[in-house]
């Protein structure tokens, strides 16, 4: 089994999601202990949207942790339901992209579940730190691009949630509408 950490990114908000993450991962046959759960700050408005503070949470909070780990890691959003053990997909490349919503050929929407390869991903910081503050699954793609990206079928499904994004409740309809969803 490889050596590799899910890091669940969560709001104070979204920490009883969370949790559900923790279990659902435990219910796959993850460990406890290779399971992290990281709060991160409140949406902050810049400019028009909220959306970029996945990515400044991204860079503040998950990358330290990281770093400070030294594994191969899971980056979980905690709205997600995950329906099979990410560990049993083969990684051929630096990341993995196993958890979104759509796929089209130029945008990749949704950052539920991606895999990162860690000797890879130190190079990939370098290159973050000299990016502007973008929509997560839009830094997720560039860096995809640039070190190299698998992404098939997703495995995951969301959970209705507030969408700081949408200034909505973001409902599951996932499930009916993505053509990508992977079945066993």
């Amino acid at each position: 089994m490889e050596n590799s950490i899910f890091v669940v990114m969560c709001y104070e908000l979204d920490y009883e999601n969370a949790l559900l993450v923790k279990q659902n991962l435990k219910e796959l046959g993850i460990d406890e202990g290779d399971i992290h759960i990281i709060i991160g700050d409140n949406h902050k408005k810049i400019g028009k949207t909220v959306s970029y503070t996945l990515h400044q949470n991204f860079v503040n909070k998950v990358i330290p942790f990281v770093l400070e780990q030294e594994k191969n890691f899971y980056y979980v959003e905690a709205n997600t339901i995950i329906f099979e053990n990410p560990r049993y997909f083969p990684k051929y490349e630096p990341i993995h992209w196993l958890g979104f919503i759509h796929k089209w050929n130029h945008y990749i929407v949704g950052s539920h579940l991606v895999y990162f390869d860690f000797e890879k991903f130190k190079e990939m910081v370098r290159y973050i730190n000299k990016l502007y503050i973008q929509h997560l699954d839009r830094l997720f793609k560039n860096l995809g691009e640039k070190y190299g990206m698998e992404i098939d079928k997703t495995i995951t499904q969301i959970r209705p949630h507030f969408s700081n994004n949408k200034q909505k409740i973001r409902k599951n309809t996932q499930y009916q509408i993505n053509r990508n969803f992977y079945l066993p």
